[in-house]
């Protein structure tokens, strides 16, 4: 009987997805702009406050392993295309709508880079929508507009495919994480207090 449990826990183990896996060495956490998670925000429930750069939402993706992981630094189109941040609205909860980086990537910000998050260290990404040249907000807010909706971050990680690293291949890029994490939905309100209408207008 032994034996048998002990087979069946090897090939449980053998065949596990490598992607699911991976799935365990992230953890994605989100901030809103009083810097609470869902699990202190009053009745559970996020803000999103548009008055400023600083009120914006804070990103927290943590190393759960002992060893460091490579990833994609912040700033450079991989690492900002890995962060995920989606709104809904609960009427219509089939229409996802993600947010995307304003960057122009000029004066080199365009070549990848990565970088070793140190084991059990947290990678902070603030999300600043006040900004066009920053994250878009990918649906329009207008002026004084307060909205709920509801929010979901997550973060998804691919290498370069041959014919992309051979461009960079004399920048020594080292081989980052694969994988995606990808967090519940929570609720939140957004408050537009910019003296201004924000989001879905940079293309």
């Amino acid at each position: 009987m032994k034996i048998i449990f002990l087979t069946l826990a090897l090939f449980s183990q053998l065949f596990i997805p490598q992607a699911v896996a991976a799935e365990a060495a992230l953890r994605v956490t989100l901030h809103d702009s009083d810097g609470l998670s869902v699990a202190s925000a009053p009745e559970g429930r996020l803000e999103l406050i548009l008055f400023a750069d600083h009120t914006h939402l804070h990103l927290r993706v943590t190393n759960l392993t002992d060893q460091p992981v490579t990833l994609w630094k912040p700033f450079c189109p991989e690492g900002d295309h890995s962060i995920l941040v989606e709104f809904r609205d609960p009427a219509t909860p089939h229409k996802v709508l993600r947010a995307t980086p304003g960057w122009d990537y000029t004066g080199g910000m365009g070549i990848p880079k990565t970088f070793s998050l140190a084991a059990h260290d947290d990678l902070i990404v603030n999300v600043n929508f006040v900004s066009d040249s920053d994250w878009i907000l990918p649906m329009r807010i207008a002026k004084d507009e307060r909205r709920e909706l509801e929010v979901r971050v997550g973060y998804r990680s691919r290498n370069l495919d041959d014919k992309t690293a051979k461009q960079f291949e004399n920048d020594k890029l080292q081989k980052v994480w694969e994988g995606e994490v990808i967090g519940d939905w929570h609720r939140i309100v957004l408050s537009n207090r910019s003296g201004k209408a924000i989001g879905e207008k940079k293309q």
